[in-house]
This record gives C-alpha cells, structure tokens and sequence, in this order.
C-alpha cells in the first residue's frame, strides 16, 4: 500500500501545512456552538483536561526556574529569564478526538504546495477546534500566528478553512477573523456593524454567535475559559490530533487493516466496517443523509466514553456497540435455520467470547441494522429512562435506578462481560423488534423484561453456562409478541427451562393469577434485592403456611427477612447449632446456602409469631428457650455437639451472666477445633477448644473464643439460673 494511502494521525497545524479544508455544500450546518445535549461543554472539559496531561517539565525549564530563584542574581537578570521561561516551547501530550474523512474535489487547485480536499465526516469537531483556535489566539495575543496557520487573506477572501454550505457563511468567516481584534468583539458580534441582518437566518452563525448575549461559541468558550490563566493556543493548534482518512483513495472491497502511523497499531473496526458499507452504490446515491447518522452515532459514544480512563474514545464503545449489532443480526439468521447447526451456535457462542484477535464480519452488518440497532440502544437510554419517575410510583419498594448501567455505553477499554450480555441483548432485540415494526413500546412491560432478566442473571445455573444460554435469553424475548405480557410466558414449553425455571415459571403464574399485580411484583423484586438470589423458598414458605399464596403473609415473611438480614451477625450466630452450620472433621462453617436453610426459616416464622418484642429481646427469648431445653447442670458439661457448646458459649459471652463482660469476636463466622490449647480450658467434658478463622485455618492462640478463658466453675449454675430468670423487655 503506497504511503499515500496510509491513515494519519494529525493535528490541525500539521494537516493545513498541506491542505485547505472545505466544507462542501452538501454537508450540513455548524450545530455544535447550540451545545445540544451539553455536546460543547464535553468537548471544553476535554481540552481543559488534555491540557494537565502536558509532558513533564524539562531541563531547561527546571535550569531557568532555579536561577530565577537564586537570589545572588540581579531582578533585571530574573526579569529576561522569566520572559525565555514564557516563550519556551513545551513537549505537549497528544490527545485524539477521532476521524477526519475527506475526499478530493473534481478540479485541480494549479499549486504543488497545497491540496484542496472536502471534509464529508468530522466537521463539527474541526469547526469547533478552528473557532476555540480562534478565541485563543484573540485571548492570548496570537491572532498573527492563527492567520499565518490558516493562510488567511481577507483581500482575496480566501482562508484554509472554508464553509460553503452558504454563500453567506463563508463571507461570516472572512468578516469574523478580519475585523475581530479582542475578547469583546467576539462576545459583542452581533451588535457589530459589519453584521449583516442575513447573518441572523444562517444556522451556523446563529451557532457560532448566538441568538442573545448568553448564547453562541464565543458566550460557552468564554464562560468556560475566562478566568483560566492556562495557555491553550499551541495546545489546541499541536496537541489535539485527530485521525485523517481520505476515504475515496481507498481500494473496492478492500480489507482496510491500515497501519496508524508508525505504531503499528489497526484501523478500528468500526472503520473498517464503515468503509465496506459506504461502497454500495445505493448508499452512495444517499451519502450525505448516512454520513450525518454516521457522525451521530459517533458523537453519542464520544459523549458516553469512560472519561476516567486515559486515551479512551468513542470507537471503545461503537466499536463495542457494532458487536452487538453483529450478535443480534447472528442470532436473528441463526433462529432463522431450524434446527441450528452446531457450526452456526459455535460461531455466534465465539462471537460472544470475543478473543483478543477476533473481528467484526461485514456479512453481518447493513447501515439499516445499525441504525435500527441504534435507535433501540438510544431508546434505552432516553425515552425509557426519563420515564422512571412514573415507574417508580408505581414499585415503590422495590425501584432502583441503573438498571441498564451507564458503564455498558461507556465502555472501559474491553468487551462487556457474558452476564452483561445476556442482560442487554435481549432488550435491544425487544425494542429493536418493536421499532422495526413502528409499535408501541410499552415502557411497563419493558421494565418487566428487565427485572427478570436481572433476576435470572444471578442463577448459579445460568451463571455457570452463561454463554449458551444468552442465546435462549433471545429466544424467550422472541417469545414475547409486540407488548405481550411477560405472565403469558408461564408455562411456555418452548422455552429452555434454565430460563424459565421453577421459580420464575411459579412467580409468572402467581402474578397472572393475582389481584394485586403491581404490589405483588414490588414485593418480589423487592426480596431479590434483599438477597441478590432465589426467592422460592420465601414463596414456599408462604404456601407451606398458608396452605394457598397468601400476599399478606408473604409482605410479612419479605419484611421480617429484612429484619433478620439487618441483623446479620447476631442471627449467624444464634444459629451456630442448627443445620445454619456444618459440622466437618476439625471445622465448623457457614453454610454457602445460608440465605435459605430450613432453621433460618423457622426463626423467621417464629419472629413473625413473636413480633410484639423488640429483636435483640426476641433472640434472647430464643436463647432462654435453648438452654432450658437443658434438665440438669451435668446435661450440659457432657454435651458434645460442637455447635451447641459454641451457641452455649456466645450465649454465654454477649449476656449479663457475669459481672465481667467476656465478648464475642464478630470478624469469625468460621471456627476450628482443637483438643486441646496450653493455658485454655473448656466448661464441657470432652475438652475441644474453638478458635475463630477467616479464610485458613491454622493454630493461633490470638483468635481462640474469649469463653475459653472463663476461670468460674460455677458457670453452667450461673447459665441455667439465667435461664429462668423472667424476660425483661424494652
């Protein structure tokens, strides 16, 4: 590939050392200076800073900057140092905003020094550097240097960045940089007299000037910079870079992995992917009106790129977003061959995967599919998303906001993980399916999808296989007609059952069958937060009690759940002696399906019998009723049930049995078992000592039970009394 041909990285200065940029006048007008969307004030944000990342001092600025503070040289001496410290050069950080697409006129400009070319992408960026360019220049006293970079000639009205989108806006542009001189003539342009009326009706100088005095490029510039002391001229002339592409000397059907510079670093897909798909002569015929949604879409992952991370840009996440594309387009052609091949499930599950060589495939993609793709992922994160007001009222326990998470548009520098997926994919499929088709998207339902869809991604089953079942997750979205209600899915034999599993087929059914719809699905996303996992066992428990779903009794069981998660480490340990915990050869652990376990269980229906009492007094009620399940003080010396002496010692440690508090360690949930420990006794007959541990455990004196200090004989009489002694309640 001749040099020529090569992608480029560039700044401003170094682009118009060879070419006059021209807006031709198919483009559309300068919008940008409206600041729609806050657009403008991004771009501010950026440069200001882009311009913290300048490179480290030098040693000629370090070498001016101790002499000037050297006191043995004379104020005259420090007074020409510091003007060579101003007029220093400083290496300036890159910072790049992007692509630049540009195509030779059909005429030959008759000079071998310079090239005219026309800018058909990127023209809202580059005219928004030539106006901050400008401001700068005025505000910094280089209004020479900026007409010497663009050639500016106001004799011949010839600059080397011309709009043409009107007559009229190129003779703006002369009259603007000629007779502008300070800060207050940009602010003031409108009242100038060489502003003429047709002026007022151009859409570009409305953007640019404004339509009152707190409107316009130079109002927003202005605002934004005015008390900053910062140098942001040669910055913004060297420092900001962009990558220039002349997209017509590209090759028909060319595979277009070009080099960037001398880096050897690719184009990026969604380049690539671009070039392909403007070479349909259809969309030739219609280039402009593809150019600009091109150019929107672009400016949407601009706008919502991770800015937190260095270098990041707006092709980390349409390149990301193009992916997606291609997994729906994949799925729709895969579903369209029944029964799927394996050749056909393995190439999209890889798609899915997303290898570090892995590339965006052309046969998957039409500018139609990426704009229907498109418009569903900005529904998304627009129309659906101004309307949770409304849905919070309607599930006001259980609403949460960023359940489509910002971080899934913004990209962090790498491919959206397989749970992520299997989250978004079916959404967009969803509304895309409703676009298309120009129905109704009824936000409700939506909501609906991705409440289950966040409830499913939490399945261990599905956790485990998340990648063959993102496929069945848009199987079950297909399975939804246009506004169908999620209920008539229950049941659906369609449907793989790691999808429509148990518990979400019997929540389906209850909410079909129930009166009380919206409460009872407040109530049910409401558990799911709580425990970030299975609700059946609370929906079991109901029946079990209840004989039939009753949605009383499940808000009671729901709340009271709460209550005991709240209470997390009084209610771990107040279980040590029941099925809560295992009991293993030399250790006794948490079990890892706590959340559910039947004497979790029965403590809840108990607490719900028993809510008249507070719950630190409803615990010891509990304790009191544990022990006296003891005759005799010698029952409880011989007992050997290594999570019954630990319950006997926590309750022994956290009451006033003793004058001196004894305590309990909450960091240990887990506890190992020892025969025996130098300088520990134990109150049971067998002699085990316990010691708390966290991850291993190992022999360490420091962590054994408090209780195991306990030098009073009469501990178990004291334990029985206590007993018996009468509740106190607040």
């Amino acid at each position: 590939m001749s040099e020529n041909k090569l992608l480029k990285e560039v700044s401003v200065k170094q682009i118009l050392e060879t070419y006059n940029l021209i807006v031709p006048e198919i483009q559309r007008e300068y919008v940008w200076g409206q600041n729609q969307y806050g657009v403008f004030h991004t771009f501010l944000d950026d440069i200001q800073e882009g311009l913290t990342n300048v490179a480290d001092e030098t040693d000629e600025e370090r070498t001016l900057k101790d002499a000037i503070l050297n006191p043995a040289i004379d104020e005259q001496t420090k007074k020409a140092l510091r003007e060579i410290l101003d007029k220093l050069v400083k290496p300036i950080a890159a910072m790049n905003i992007g692509f630049l697409y540009s195509y030779k006129p059909g005429y030959y400009i008759g000079n071998d020094r310079e090239e005219d070319l026309y800018l058909i992408d990127g023209q809202q960026r580059f005219t928004t550097l030539v106006l901050i360019l400008f401001y700068f220049a005025i505000k910094e006293d280089k209004k020479a240097d900026f007409i010497s970079l663009f050639k500016f000639d106001a004799a011949k009205e010839k600059i080397a960045f011309d709009y043409r989108v009107r007559s009229i806006t190129h003779q703006f542009f002369i009259e603007l940089i000629e007779k502008c001189t300070t800060i207050n003539d940009l602010l003031e342009i409108r009242n100038k007299n060489w502003f003429l009326s047709s002026y007022a009706n151009d859409t570009t100088v409305k953007s640019i000037a404004g339509i009152n005095e707190n409107t316009g490029v130079f109002y927003l510039l202005h605002n934004f910079f005015q008390n900053d002391i910062s140098k942001y001229y040669d910055f913004v002339k060297t420092g900001i870079k962009f990558w220039h592409f002349k997209a017509e000397e590209t090759t028909q059907g060319e595979e277009l992995y070009i080099t960037m510079n001398s880096r050897g670093q690719q184009l990026a897909d969604n380049e690539n992917i671009r070039a392909k798909l403007f070479d349909d002569e259809l969309i030739k015929n219609n280039s402009l009106f593809w150019s600009e949604k091109w150019e929107q879409w672009q400016d949407f992952f601009w706008k919502n790129r991770d800015k937190t991370r260095p270098n990041s840009s707006a092709d980390d996440g349409f390149n990301e977003f193009l992916r997606w594309v291609q997994l729906l387009k994949m799925y729709e052609n895969n579903n369209q061959q029944v029964p799927i091949t394996d050749d056909l499930r393995n190439k999209f599950e890889k798609a899915l995967q997303w290898g570090t060589e892995t590339k965006l495939e052309s046969e998957y993609f039409s500018l139609i599919d990426i704009d229907q793709a498109f418009e569903s992922l900005k529904y998304l994160y627009g129309t659906f998303e101004s309307d949770n007001i409304n849905l919070k009222n309607i599930y006001p326990k259980s609403f949460i906001g960023g359940l489509i998470p910002k971080k899934w548009i913004a990209n962090e520098g790498r491919v959206l993980g397989l749970i992520d997926l299997f989250q978004l994919l079916p959404v967009l499929a969803y509304i895309k399916k409703h676009i298309v088709t120009d129905k109704e998207i009824k936000n409700i339902t939506l909501y609906r999808l991705i409440r289950c869809l966040r409830f499913l991604s939490r399945d261990v089953t599905i956790g485990k296989a998340v990648r063959q079942q993102v496929a069945n997750a848009l199987f079950f979205t297909d399975e939804l007609a246009f506004n169908m209600d999620l209920v008539d899915l229950a049941n659906n034999q369609k449907i793989s059952t790691t999808i429509l599993n148990e518990e979400l087929n019997m929540k389906l059914s209850l909410l079909n069958s129930s009166s009380e719809r919206e409460r009872l699905e407040d109530l049910f996303w409401y558990a799911e937060e709580l425990l970030e996992a299975e609700i059946l066992h609370l929906i079991t428990l109901t029946i079990e009690h209840k004989g039939v779903f009753n949605i009383e009794y499940f808000e009671k069981v729901v709340l009271c759940y709460q209550e005991l998660l709240d209470n997390e480490d009084a209610v771990t340990f107040n279980l040590m002696h029941t099925d809560f915990y295992n009991d293993q050869y030399d250790r006794i652990y948490c079990d890892k399906d706590w959340y559910k376990k039947s004497a979790l269980m029965n403590l809840l229906v108990n607490r719900i019998e028993n809510n008249q009492i507070n719950f630190n007094d409803f615990l010891v009620q509990q304790q009191k009723i544990f022990i006296a399940g003891y005759e005799t003080e010698q029952e409880i010396i011989e007992e050997d049930s290594a999570g019954n002496q630990l319950f006997i010692y926590y309750i022994l440690a956290t009451n006033d049995i003793y004058s001196v508090k004894i305590g309990w360690n909450y960091n240990y949930f887990n506890f190992g078992k020892w025969p025996g420990y130098s300088g520990f006794h134990t109150i049971f007959k067998n002699g085990i000592i316990y010691q708390g541990y966290d991850s291993a455990f190992r022999e360490n004196q420091f962590k054994i039970l408090g209780t195991h200090s306990l030098k009073d004989k009469l501990a178990v009489k004291k334990l029985l009394a206590w007993a018996t002694e009468p509740l106190t309640t607040d």
